[in-house]
């Protein structure tokens, strides 16, 4: 019987632990269900929630929340989205874009138009002041752009501003892959370069054309990068690039505290220095890094006890609602200060309870009778192409998961 020498099981046995991490991200990622990620999506509603909640306790921090939760929704989003068109290349050789649309307009417009029919109909019903303008542009998902130009609307159809970036991203980025995708390894240095073109263009904008800040924060030519960091950690570890960084951020259990602790001082920077234009130039960028480093982490470590939080059937829940909770966070608190527990220190509990309930109505009544339309669009593996292995079922971050 042939025994291989000791040196060489040596040698496997530590090149193994070198890559334990790597390929446990792989084999996560190759699940059909992936509870972190809906966790992940949960721990960004939680921080857009709480900035418009407006706590005089936290008045100082709650716009940075607000801005830090978008950012990882961003992220998240562009990874998710690249690992569906990985996904389709990998199985079927090619990209659908008729059914990439398709599923993205079964996915969003429902629930969206329903909210946008809500919100403008409830206030034409109790004689309150719609701001057309606001509201067309949130219509044609255009108020990333029309907020910041021309201003005015109010909260709840404010917010949209994000799905105008989402939106905006899914008509550019599928048909960029879908023509690129035979050299990844291109498409990666492309998406690099759009990271630093973003990080100077906002510079450029700020200093020498002194745009509003808003405008840095809402418009799409200034928010891509975050969209085309989750782009390129998709691709990253798909080729398997990532893997030594994914290694380095994974190889201890108490390494998600430390990124954690990073995106607090990310967040207090613009408090401690009030006159650096901070989120003008680096904060989104940096703010990328972290929420990219995140995912993974909690992919990984998520079964750690300090993280084990992040697999919880309830965050995973709120993770599953957060589109809908995002289009209801501010219509559910506003019904609430408008009643008599507006006066009261239940305020802010009831407002949030009011928007999980809101947001709940949303999904189970008028999303998920058509998510259940998409299975018509997936992907069909086609044998014999170059990708076998499976991928997971993985929706954008501002688009929950299917269940069910």
């Amino acid at each position: 019987m042939y025994h291989r020498p000791m040196p060489q099981v040596q040698s496997e046995i530590r090149a193994s632990a070198k890559d334990a991490a790597f390929r446990l991200l792989e084999s996560r990622l190759s699940e059909g269900k992936i509870p972190a990620l809906d966790g992940v999506r949960a721990l960004a509603i939680a921080l857009v929630v709480l900035d418009h909640l407006h706590f005089s306790a936290i008045r100082g921090w709650g716009e940075t929340l607000g801005r830090t939760g978008v950012t990882l929704f961003f992220v998240l989003s562009g990874f998710l989205i690249t690992w569906l068109l990985i996904k389709e290349d990998d199985r079927t050789g090619g990209i659908s874009l008729w059914n990439f649309y398709v599923r993205r307009l079964l996915r969003i417009f429902p629930g969206f138009y329903v909210f946008w029919a809500i919100y403008v109909g409830s206030a034409l019903l109790a004689h309150r002041h719609v701001a057309w303008g606001n509201c067309i542009a949130a219509f044609f998902y255009l108020n990333n752009y029309y907020w910041p130009l021309r201003g005015g609307g109010d909260g709840g159809m404010l917010l949209t501003w994000s799905l105008g970036v989402e939106e905006q991203f899914y008509i550019v980025w599928p048909t960029i892959f879908k023509r690129f995708r035979s050299s990844r390894e291109n498409l990666s240095r492309g998406l690099m370069i759009v990271c630093l073109i973003v990080l100077l263009h906002r510079a450029l904008l700020h200093y020498f054309w002194h745009v509003p800040q808003l405008y840095l924060y809402t418009a799409f030519d200034a928010r891509m990068d975050s969209l085309a960091m989750g782009c390129l950690l998709a691709i990253s570890i798909r080729s398997r690039k990532a893997m030594p960084v994914v290694q380095a951020v994974c190889a201890h259990w108490s390494l998600p505290a430390v990124t954690f602790v990073l995106f607090a001082l990310s967040m207090s920077v613009p408090y401690l220095s009030s006159n650096l234009s901070y989120w003008c130039l680096w904060g989104f960028t940096i703010e990328s890094i972290l929420s990219a480093t995140l995912i993974v982490q909690m992919v990984v470590l998520g079964d750690k006890f300090p993280w084990a939080w992040i697999n919880w059937k309830g965050v995973g829940f709120i993770g599953t609602i957060s589109y809908s909770l995002y289009l209801y966070n501010a219509m559910g608190p506003d019904l609430i200060n408008r009643s008599p527990l507006g006066h009261t220190f239940l305020r802010a509990p009831a407002g949030v309870a009011a928007a999980v309930l809101l947001a709940s109505g949303s999904y189970y009544i008028i999303e998920r009778p058509f998510l259940r339309l998409k299975s018509k669009y997936e992907v069909r593996y086609q044998p014999g192409v170059h990708g076998t292995r499976d991928e997971p079922a993985t929706e954008p971050a501002l688009g929950g998961r299917q269940q069910g």
